[in-house]
């Protein structure tokens, strides 16, 4: 309370009591509350908020982000770059937590694995491009190729590149996954330089790289690629693991 400018001119009197003129709400998101029980409240989900709440944080809630324009085609297209980018599985989209996580901040209800699988072919080129970029960033690299039987007797070969970036940050990618025909060291090979020319990854790049120690894959690297061979030493453990087992005081414990 204070006293008016028109009391003062009339000498002491009565207390003029000065209200604070209300400011017009003009955000958009006002439309999506109501002021009850000196709350403003979602009028879709019933959420309260404190009235000294701003709009900004009022257009964080779920509901309303939900209103918003939503591309489903694009979010699933940006889902399918950072399941790829990451080296994440594509059974997290069927993941309780993953799920529950994303409807919170957005309502979206996630697509099933299947959905998401029939979009990444079409996303193949956009996702090299991106790999492709990264490389470029790093100026030297290691490599790791391996192939391996699934259990419907197909043979795979996976290639994998690490590198560290300008910004001294780690990077593991795997560049190919194609099924072979053959496991010959020559067959390898080739599908390792092929791949080396569609990133545009010199050899003058690789500092070494690692595979088992296949006697003719070993070859292939120092004499074909002309790199430095490293054993993997997941490999030799398991190696050593397996002669271990053979020895007699050993072996009858397992077996028992």
């Amino acid at each position: 309370e204070r006293r008016s400018d028109e009391e003062a001119e009339n000498g002491p009197g009565e207390i003029v009591k000065i209200t604070k003129r209300k400011r017009k709400k003009t955000s958009a998101v006002w439309s999506d509350f109501k002021v009850q029980d000196n709350s403003f409240v979602c009028q879709k989900c019933g959420k309260h908020y404190s009235t000294t709440t701003s709009s900004t944080t009022l257009k964080g809630h779920k509901c309303y982000l939900k209103k918003k324009d939503f591309d489903e085609s694009t979010a699933i297209r940006l889902l399918v770059i950072v399941i790829a980018c990451c080296n994440l599985s594509i059974r997290i989209v069927e993941n309780f937590f993953f799920k529950t996580f994303v409807k919170f901040i957005s309502g979206w209800e996630v697509p099933s694995r299947t959905l998401i699988s029939s979009h990444i072919p079409n996303q193949i080129e956009e996702l090299k491009n991106i790999l492709i970029r990264k490389i470029s960033s790093i100026e030297f690299c290691s490599l790791t190729f391996d192939t391996w039987t699934s259990a419907s007797n197909r043979t795979y070969q996976a290639i994998t590149y690490y590198g560290i970036t300008k910004k001294w940050t780690t990077e593991s990618l795997l560049l190919k996954l194609v099924r072979m025909k053959s496991e010959t060291a020559v067959a390898m090979i080739s599908e390792v330089e092929q791949t080396l020319e569609e990133y545009h990854i010199k050899k003058s790049q690789i500092v070494a790289i690692c595979t088992d120690g296949a006697a003719p894959v070993r070859a292939a690297v120092c004499n074909e690629l002309g790199c430095i061979w490293v054993h993997c030493n997941s490999h030799v453990i398991n190696l050593a693991v397996r002669a271990g087992l053979q020895l007699d005081g050993i072996a009858n414990h397992v077996q028992k």
